[in-house]
């Protein structure tokens, strides 16, 4: 079962990135502190240690420190997914976006089928408007995981962005109502300058939504309007 979710109006090409979140340890007395200091003391950091010293580096406006932690923590441990992810984090706030792009691919080459990874990739891709390569990447998103919807609606778009009108209507179908999905592909339309057909998604986007029309996407060329499944 798909998660729908609102992605209508959201055709915007911003990349947002995966971090891991730090969790709260819990309360423990100085006795037991002392102790865990004392088993841990001759151990190496691990790489989530690092990741977290890297953040808290880079909050404090040492990016520079932060990156080499990063790079060193992958480095040494380069299955360790969330250290690609927030080193591309950390570049993509500096605008280095070939070296995120870089750092991303470099995961993906690691973890192929990992759906946080190919889609990070597919943003990327889509900022630099690569977007059949996009549309690669999302495909594998959506083949992992295909219940996440954000996914599908990253596809959709990469493929609206190609001028693929009904395979991008088709990806929306699967996470939005017919009447958003026009109204999404009509955005797309207007962001390459289509307005023609803009204009004629935003019109079928309204008569669905006021039960002028079937849902299906429209061959407003031939005046036929195809149905699309729905999962």
């Amino acid at each position: 079962m798909l998660n729908r979710t609102k992605l209508i109006r959201v055709a915007g090409l911003a990349f947002v990135a995966s971090i891991m979140q730090a969790g709260l340890v819990g309360c423990q007395t100085g006795a037991a502190q002392h102790d865990n200091f004392a088993a841990g003391a001759d151990r190496p950091p691990t790489p989530r240690t690092l990741q977290m010293m890297a953040r808290l580096l880079s909050e404090n406006g040492r990016a520079d420190q932060a990156e080499y932690v990063l790079l060193k923590t992958i480095e040494q441990n380069p299955g360790y997914l969330p250290g690609y992810i927030e080193l591309a984090d950390l570049q993509i706030r500096a605008k280095r976006y070939n070296a995120a792009t870089d750092t991303m691919e470099k995961a993906h080459k690691i973890a192929p089928n990992d759906p946080v990874i190919a889609n990070n990739v597919g943003v990327l891709y889509l900022r630099a408007k690569r977007f059949a390569e996009a549309s690669e990447m999302f495909r594998a998103a959506v083949e992992a995981d295909p219940g996440e919807a954000r996914y599908r609606g990253n596809l959709a778009l990469s493929l609206g962005m190609q001028g693929l009108y009904r395979e991008s209507y088709e990806a929306y179908s699967a996470v939005l109502e017919p009447s958003e999905a026009y109204w999404n592909i009509g955005v797309i339309s207007e962001a390459r300058n289509d307005m023609t057909r803009a204009e004629e998604f935003f019109n079928m986007s309204h008569r669905i939504a006021t039960g002028d029309a079937e849902p299906g996407f429209a061959d407003f060329d031939r005046g036929v309007t195809a149905s699309v499944p729905t999962e």
